[in-house]
């Protein structure tokens, strides 16, 4: 009966081997791009890499305007099958022209790991957005340098033609004899054809 008992105290005092094997003491890891600008009044998209060695149980952006006093949470999503969290903002009752965040990362056994601080958060500046006046025409297209093809091809035409046309009218002018060389008829004039480029 004693040996039993010393037998039980014995195993009754030992840590439970799921309980040791399951000990979850690594906050979850955050890494993330920080984009720098974004538009005033567009939505602002918020995605971050959150991993645990066991399980994510929250993922949570804080995000104010300029320097108010009080942080908006909003909740984290993940993108199914991934590690990606991603969460959007919208802008377009914004008055100030900065983003003010941070990210924190909570697992099961309550570890928690952030990427900003309140006291010294993240920004993402807002600017302004390009307006473009009614009745203007968009910005043309940007020039390639160098001709195209076809423009080669029709200049190339036009060439030969204008030579051509030269060639008719000099050796055409045979009115004139050896006594009055065609050069000196004053009806035969030197043609010039001049073909400029337009964009």
């Amino acid at each position: 009966m004693a040996v039993s008992h010393l037998v039980f105290v014995s195993v009754a005092g030992l840590p439970s081997l799921g309980h040791a094997q399951g000990a979850d003491g690594e906050p979850p890891t955050i890494s993330f791009e920080r984009i720098e600008e974004g538009v005033l009044g567009e939505t602002q998209v918020f995605s971050a890499t959150v991993a645990d060695e066991f399980s994510v149980a929250t993922v949570t952006l804080h995000y104010r305007f300029g320097d108010e006093v009080r942080y908006e949470p909003l909740p984290m999503e993940p993108l199914a099958g991934t590690d990606i969290y991603t969460v959007a903002v919208e802008t377009t009752d914004a008055e100030e022209d900065v983003l003010q965040y941070y990210i924190e990362a909570r697992d099961e056994a309550g570890n928690r790991s952030i990427q900003g601080f309140a006291f010294d958060p993240i920004e993402r500046r807002l600017v302004a957005p390009v307006v473009r006046q009614a009745g203007m025409a968009p910005p043309p297209p940007p020039r390639a340098d160098g001709m195209s093809t076809g423009r080669k091809v029709l200049y190339g035409v036009l060439g030969v033609l204008a030579v051509g046309a030269v060639v008719a009218a000099a050796g055409g002018s045979g009115g004139g004899s050896d006594d009055n060389p065609s050069s000196d008829d004053p009806d035969n004039v030197p043609l010039d054809i001049i073909v400029e480029a337009f964009p």
